[in-house]
């Protein structure tokens, strides 16, 4: 095995790209900057994981020469290691979209796994033959069933659901090829995670269960993702804005299936990428401005209370119920925060949106998300409930900008 850099040669002949879970301690061969050199030359089949030594045995039998691993393939440590990731991370989707064949290792917990190879439990036989395995994949067009922003909910959901080894860095990254696709078949502007056309519905996300999703394993529980104190000398820093389901580490709920009325508007926008040519990966910074019924909530022993003139609210009249995104960053009593309407629910009295903090940065008044509310009459549904409560949202729509 040795390593082509092509943009100095070109292959000739098909490839293979292989997928897998790196694991929580990356203890296998990696490309680094010290043994590049090395690698052009020659690499020991037997330094391999057994992953990938599996991966190039079945390609050998295929008669296929070449095949792209990330930890092989990019430099994962050393000067100009950074540089080398974000460059690579712009051309990923073109690596998945030309290979010939995609091994994907949906189970393994890491490249020395016993038995790594799914299909071939018992190992690779020199015999292959012909075979194949149903998996989903990116619609092409819409079936009339199935609409592309469901597509995209449905795998979020089953995205945030796995246990990722590098959530800090790769969270947008991974399905950044997938948002390009997604959002050329929609004629949509993909924004950190979201897409224009489903905002400012789908920042109506909220924690949820650790036995979420298809799998039905405990995951961990869910927590906010801090960007880095410290950065390298001309490093730019990724952070994730906190509307964004990607600023989570944890299983989420999209609330895609729920029929929702929006009852917000999305004004503007605006995104810096970390790489300027992948604008659908990490983020530098990034707002969203929205017009959304608004009030003011107290944080008490009891709860969160809605503050508002004598008389509008009474306990008594309405359930607000708040679910904070990092149980790391409970309220604590006498602190009050904004609740910003993003929807109804198409079943009843019920209103959902976010729960947020309100910053002034330089002189400019922006906020941040905290979590998720639901708000309903403690009392049987009426038809009058939209006009007693509208007038109570203090009447009229609210300008907010969301960091």
């Amino acid at each position: 095995m040795r390593l082509i850099l092509t943009a100095e040669k070109k292959i000739l002949g098909p490839y293979v790209a292989l997928s897998y879970c790196w694991g929580q301690n990356a203890n296998f061969l990696l490309l680094t900057a010290s043994n590049l050199s090395r690698f052009q030359v020659a690499v020991p089949y037997t330094d391999l994981p057994t992953a990938f030594k599996e991966a190039f045995y079945f390609i050998k039998s295929l008669s296929i020469r070449y095949i792209w691993i990330d930890a092989l393939c990019i430099i994962q440590s050393g000067p100009g290691a950074t540089e080398d990731w974000r460059s690579q991370c712009t051309r990923l989707h073109d690596v998945y979209l030309n290979c010939i064949l995609n091994l994907s290792l949906s189970r393994a917990a890491h490249p020395n796994s016993p038995h790594t190879s799914e299909f071939f439990p018992y190992g690779i036989k020199k015999d292959i033959g012909i075979f194949c395995h149903d998996m989903e994949t990116i619609p092409n067009k819409l079936d009339g069933e199935t609409p592309h922003q469901t597509y995209w909910f449905s795998l979020v959901e089953e995205y945030t659901n796995r246990e990722l080894t590098f959530p800090k860095t790769d969270k947008l990254v991974a399905l950044s090829a997938i948002a390009v696709r997604l959002g050329s078949a929609m004629n949509d502007v993909y924004i950190a995670g979201h897409f224009w056309k489903t905002l400012p519905l789908s920042l109506n996300w909220k924690v949820g269960s650790p036995y979420m999703g298809k799998m039905q394993r405990k995951r961990a529980v869910p927590r906010r993702i801090i960007s880095p104190a410290k950065l390298e000398e001309g490093q730019r820093q990724n952070h994730t804005p906190s509307w964004s389901w990607a600023s989570i580490h944890g299983p989420l709920d999209t609330q895609y299936r729920n029929p929702y009325d929006p009852l917000a508007d999305l004004l503007a926008y605006a995104v810096t990428p970390l790489v300027e040519t992948n604008p659908t990966g990490q983020i530098v910074s990034a707002s969203l401005t929205i017009s959304a019924y608004c009030a003011e909530i107290e944080w008490t022993q009891e709860g969160p209370n809605i503050r508002s003139e004598p008389g509008l609210w009474t306990n008594k009249s309405y359930r607000l119920i708040v679910d904070i995104d990092d149980p790391d960053d409970k309220p604590t009593s006498g602190e009050r925060y904004w609740i910003a309407v993003l929807a109804e629910s198409s079943w009843g009295s019920l209103w959902e949106g976010l729960v947020l903090t309100k910053l002034n940065i330089g002189g400019e008044r922006l906020y941040r998300r905290k979590g998720h509310f639901e708000f309903c009459p403690s009392q049987t549904w009426q038809a009058s409930w939209r006009d007693t409560w509208n007038p109570m949202w203090r009447k009229e729509r609210r300008i907010l900008t969301l960091i």
